[in-house]
């Protein structure tokens, strides 16, 4: 009988902790607290084209600007596309005036261990 009274008593001890525990964790989904309902948050507005991704494995090189698909040489409303590398498209204006355009991130690329061996085995 004193075992069953002990772990009962342990056993809710260990309930209470755990939903005080749970009571102080924050919804992950609920905006920061200085967001009081007049506070209103700046977002940069982004002027001018956005390259969102490129495409070099292809044999028709492109890249996605605005959510468009633009081929290399082809043209981008007043543009035309005349270079790409692996993060950066350069546009070129009727005028002549060069537009760099860059991803918002870095891709960084690494080689598997599969991808050696077959580079090994090719040379």
């Amino acid at each position: 009988m004193a075992r069953y009274l002990i772990r009962l008593i342990t056993s809710l001890l260990l309930l209470i902790v755990f939903k005080v525990q749970a009571d102080t964790l924050r919804d992950p989904t609920m905006p920061p607290a200085i967001f009081d309902g007049e506070t209103v948050a700046v977002v940069p507005t982004v002027t001018g084209p956005v390259l969102q991704s490129i495409s070099l494995s292809s044999p028709n090189k492109f890249a996605i600007i605005d959510g468009k698909a633009v081929k290399l040489g082809h043209q981008y409303q007043q543009y035309t596309l005349t270079k790409l590398t692996a993060n950066d498209a350069v546009l070129k204006a009727i005028d002549g005036s060069l537009l760099h355009l860059k991803m918002d991130f870095q891709i960084e690329k690494k080689l598997s261990g599969n991808d050696e061996m077959f580079n090994q085995n090719n040379k």
